[in-house]
């Protein structure tokens, strides 16, 4: 009886470093994605905003693009195309100007 008891105490110690090790693992790569200074524009916006419904609708995934300048274009739901700018504080963190009707986005 004990020996059965010892294996599923096992099965379950394994079944949860597992967990332990994905959900670690997993959330490193954005942490790093998102503080890389190689990271573009586009793929900050998309870091930062890509959850965000706007007043048109949601942002189009595949829209988002880097602009001239360091400004980022994308489109939303509706067709519209917008252009947007990253502004860096002096903290570190970052924010998104208003976005201004325009853009090359598809």
């Amino acid at each position: 009886m004990f020996e059965e008891h010892d294996m599923s105490i096992h099965r379950l110690l394994r079944i949860v470093i597992c967990l332990c090790a994905f959900v670690v693992f997993s959330g490193c790569e954005s942490q790093s994605e998102s503080n890389s200074t190689a990271a573009t524009p586009a793929k900050l916006f998309r870091i930062d905003q890509m959850d965000t419904m706007t007043p048109h609708g949601p942002i189009i995934p595949g829209s988002i693009r880097d602009g001239s300048n360091g400004s980022v274009e994308y489109r939303t739901s509706d067709g519209r195309k917008w252009r947007t700018r990253m502004n860096k504080r002096g903290d570190g963190s970052r924010s998104w100007a208003e976005p201004k009707p325009g853009g090359q986005a598809q």
